[in-house]
């Protein structure tokens, strides 16, 4: 009897967090196969990923080489790879469940088991399950969940709190079990999101140094476990790395910095809230991490009731404390006074002898101190060292929200999109291992929910602890609908990519590319009805773009058709050209080509492209030597052509306006194979069309080659992503003089070269 009482309040809450999963997401079970809840790219990319997990065998060769941005290999490292949902998602597929029902199935348990494992770590720390329900409802309902609707990888959260569960319980009583329950949550998240994968070791970072004091021995142990339990990931983030270096791939800290959270985005939601809509006006998505007003209200409750039942139970700070705290206060307010004098008289500074001793340009750099002093006062305070002498969990949980908030800002912190410090405390984390490949600081918010959930549970069990029974489930009952009723959503369901029939057709041959490429709109749908139609598909949508997919997009936005020559070397095209997206200007380019239409399917006109068997130039003669190079401009960097180093350009010193030339001079007549242009990581400046002219010594000038280089480097880029070499086939006998000239216009970009060579004998 008394185990059936104890389980009744898990089985209750359960079946309260399920049933408001349905309710709260409503229609999405209406429409479980039939359709995407918020919209239909992110959520189909994820659910072409989990088709793909359950179609092939995890970490093969296979397996990373998903058909998708075809023939790259190794696109699934462009993305998330969603491994820790495979234990759900994969014997559904297996089983027959589709994959749009599949991943709605996956979405929507995210939902329950997170509120449960917030539930449970809190019931940890309070001992008490109502104020464990309101923080499983503020973790598993918030506002922010709604935000990150499209990101099932962001709600599958519920490895974070069961993680820290088990590392408060081994502390508590060392049961080998919870170090194994430890082990297995932290493998969870770190194979169901990368950004959980680099965040949450900063928590549990904090988490350790707080509570890990209390037996030495015991945090080895769980530093020791989660070591092992890490163990499996090195392929896979070895793999990630390789390919990521292969490709080039990095983020810019620009990047990065556009996508930290607003210090306002604490009270910014997304519009799909009925209560708090008004909260999304200038909110930008990732930059809503509203948690909710009752989680809020009830953290402010607890840090001002903790503030004064340590004021009155600790006794009185040292004088020596109270100065120090004083003097980081006073120094506080002076570093305020010199922010403010940069806006309200300009930029200053103080001069000594003509040299400067201080000056204020703006108040990015004086607030940053005041951020950095204010937190100093803080912790010098007797108050702070009282609680971490205690190792106080309702400290703990209100300062990690706090810092999970602040490291949500990202490198350069904004209040109203206006530069509010120099640097956050996110910019310490760029310098380790795999910070500045994420991109969005901003996802810090789902830690920041979690630990702030945890402090609102405390205040809550504080507030109603002198309570009877009754009043306490009462107040539990007010303050869940409470939550449950400001986080309701309105959220949309959008049909998933229709399947263009005439692509599963037998006697179609090789990999599809529809067109036009190159937006989330058109290459989320491309990539989604490859699982109808079991081709590999050109198109692509990830996280990353890979180099030859920007190729290809630029080219194309030329209506250079040719680059599409990179791809048909190696196989037919099939290529479907959308019916509402120009399909007048599509249609010229592939039949520039020379393509056969042979089908019409509803919203596509579906043509062949057939292999292209044009003979490459050669690229196994030996390198010329050059005498010289003469260029329309940008002469003191020609020898930036011929250092090897291919970081350096030539560039033409404007955008391509037709004229811009390149003439390279051999020193005495040379059978001439090919000429090698290596773009290398300026491929954004490769010369859109050229005419090759050849002279003999003392000869006149006479066409060798000329057309568009496109579809050339595009061979190189997937061959050899590092290099981009164009090799222009020639094959001609004396030759001193060559002179490339670049004919085409393109109003944005000039023209670079990182390397010449020229091959022959």
């Amino acid at each position: 009897m008394i185990r059936r009482r104890g389980r009744a309040p898990w089985i209750g809450a359960f079946a309260v967090y399920v049933a408001l999963a349905i309710l709260t997401t409503w229609p999405a079970a209406r429409h479980l196969a039939s359709g995407f809840p918020h919209d239909s790219f992110d959520p189909a990319l994820n659910a072409w990923i989990l088709w793909w997990n359950a179609r092939a065998v995890p970490l093969t060769g296979a397996w990373w080489s998903p058909p998708s941005f075809w023939p790259l290999t190794g696109a699934l490292s462009l993305s998330e790879h969603l491994l820790g949902l495979t234990f759900l998602t994969t014997p559904l597929l297996r089983l027959g469940v589709g994959a749009v029902a599949t991943y709605n199935i996956a979405l929507l348990a995210s939902y329950p088991l997170t509120a449960l494992a917030a539930h449970a770590l809190a019931y940890v720390v309070v001992r008490r399950h109502g104020p464990a329900l309101v923080a499983g409802l503020i973790v598993g309902f918030s506002p922010y969940r709604v935000a990150q609707l499209a990101h099932i990888q962001m709600l599958w959260a519920f490895g974070m709190p069961l993680a820290l569960l088990a590392a408060h319980r081994y502390i508590e009583d060392g049961g080998w079990g919870w170090l194994v329950a430890l082990g297995a949550a932290w493998l969870d998240v770190a194979l169901s999101n990368s950004y959980y994968l680099l965040f949450f070791p900063v928590l549990m970072a904090v988490w350790m140094l707080w509570f890990g004091r209390a037996s030495i021995a015991r945090s080895t142990a769980i530093l020791v476990a989660l070591i092992v339990a890490s163990l499996p990931l090195i392929p896979i983030l070895w793999t990630y790395a390789d390919f990521h270096r292969l490709l080039h791939l990095t983020r810019r800290v620009d990047e990065i910095e556009s996508f930290g959270a607003d210090l306002a985005a604490i009270v910014t939601t997304t519009p799909e809230m009925r209560l708090w809509r008004p909260l999304s006006i200038g909110g930008r998505g990732e930059g809503q991490l509203f948690p909710g007003a009752v989680a809020l209200v009830l953290f402010a409750i607890g840090i001002v009731s903790g503030i004064r039942a340590r004021r009155t139970s600790a006794p009185p700070a040292s004088a020596a404390v109270t100065a120090v705290c004083r003097g980081f206060l006073g120094l506080a307010v002076v570093a305020a006074v010199l922010a403010l004098s940069s806006v309200v008289i300009g930029p200053w500074q103080m001069a000594i002898g003509g040299r400067s001793i201080l000056s204020v340009s703006s108040p990015e750099k004086p607030l940053t101190v005041v951020m950095v002093l204010l937190a100093l006062a803080c912790a010098s305070t007797a108050t702070f060292a009282a609680v971490w002498r205690d190792r106080s969990a309702p400290a703990f949980y209100t300062l990690a929200a706090l810092l999970m908030w602040a490291f949500s800002w990202g490198p350069h912190p904004r209040l109203a999109n206006t530069p509010i410090f120099y640097d956050g405390p996110y910019s310490v984390l760029l310098d380790l291992p795999g910070l500045s490949e994420v991109r969005v600081p901003a996802r810090f918010g789902m830690l920041m929910v979690i630990c702030l959930a945890m402090a609102a549970a405390i205040a809550f069990a504080r507030a109603t602890r002198r309570m009877t029974s009754p009043a306490q489930m009462l107040a539990t009952i007010v303050c869940g609908v409470a939550i449950v009723a400001e986080s309701w959503p309105a959220i949309a369901i959008e049909p998933p990519a229709a399947p263009i029939a005439a692509l599963q057709r037998a006697d179609l041959e090789g990999p599809v590319l529809e067109l036009p490429l190159g937006q989330s709109w058109l290459d989320a749908p491309a990539q989604f009805r490859g699982i109808t139609h079991g081709r590999p598909v050109v198109n692509g949508y990830s996280g990353y773009a890979p180099p030859h997919y920007h190729l290809i997009e630029l080219a194309l936005n030329l209506n250079d058709g040719d680059v599409l020559r990179g791809l048909t070397a190696a196989s037919p095209l099939v290529v479907a050209l959308n019916k509402h997206e120009e399909p007048a200007r599509w249609r010229r380019l592939v039949e520039g080509l020379h393509a056969e239409h042979v089908a019409d399917d509803d919203g596509f006109d579906i043509y062949r492209l057939a292999k292209d068997d044009q003979k490459a130039a050669q690229t196994h003669d030996p390198l010329l030597p050059i005498k010289s190079i003469d260029v329309s401009a940008g002469g003191d960097r020609v020898n930036r052509m011929l250092d090897g180093n291919l970081t350096t350009e030539w560039n033409s010193q404007r955008v391509q306006a037709g004229g811009e030339f390149v003439t390279v001079d051999l020193g005495e007549d040379r059978h001439v194979s090919t000429v090698r242009l290596t773009s290398a990581e300026f491929i954004g400046d490769y010369p859109r069309r050229l005419a090759v002219e050849c002279a003999a010594d003392g000869g006149q000038w006479s066409p060798c080659w000329s057309g568009s280089i496109a579809g050339i480097l595009l061979r190189s880029l997937l061959d050899q992503s590092t290099t981009a070499a164009a090799a222009i086939p020639i094959d001609r006998d004396r030759v001193r003089r060559i002179k490339v000239t670049q004919t085409a216009v393109d109003p944005m970009n000039g023209w670079s070269i990182a390397e010449i060579a020229v091959l022959g004998r």
